[in-house]
């Protein structure tokens, strides 16, 4: 618990490393073979000292797996679908949210947030060409 009460994973805790180390290899045994890693950031109290907690967690664990997996951190995003001029909620004011989305990088996956229809919203999101996203249910 860092000093404002935020629980977190603390990146040096080998208990905890290992615990996620034990869910990958098994969901790789099944396999799995790209994971997300969602929720990495760090209480900025200790995050100056890993400046990011997926890139310390992601190249420990493809060292530990022999690169054989792909892990992804999440970029959250919203989609509301609501027009700025009308407040109703229209398939242009959908597909003007999803061109505002932060271009991602290689390592990245949109993790869309959204209270509409999953399949409308995955319909726009797939027709905008957008190839690596999630939408959260």
């Amino acid at each position: 618990t860092d000093n404002s009460g935020n629980n977190y994973l603390n990146p040096n805790n080998e208990q905890v490393y290992n615990y996620i180390l034990d869910i990958v290899r098994e969901l790789k045994g099944y396999g799995v073979q790209v994971f997300v890693l969602y929720g990495c950031d760090l209480p900025s109290d200790i995050s100056d000292r890993y400046n990011d907690g997926f890139k310390k967690l992601a190249k420990r664990l493809q060292s530990d797996l022999g690169g054989d997996v792909k892990l992804l951190k999440e970029v959250d995003v919203k989609v509301t679908g609501r027009d700025a001029e009308s407040g109703n909620i229209t398939n242009s004011a959908i597909d003007k949210e999803i061109k505002k989305f932060d271009k991602l990088s290689d390592n990245q996956i949109y993790y869309i947030s959204t209270s509409l229809d999953t399949t409308r919203v995955y319909n726009h999101v797939a027709n905008a060409g957008v190839e690596r996203f999630i939408i959260a249910q």
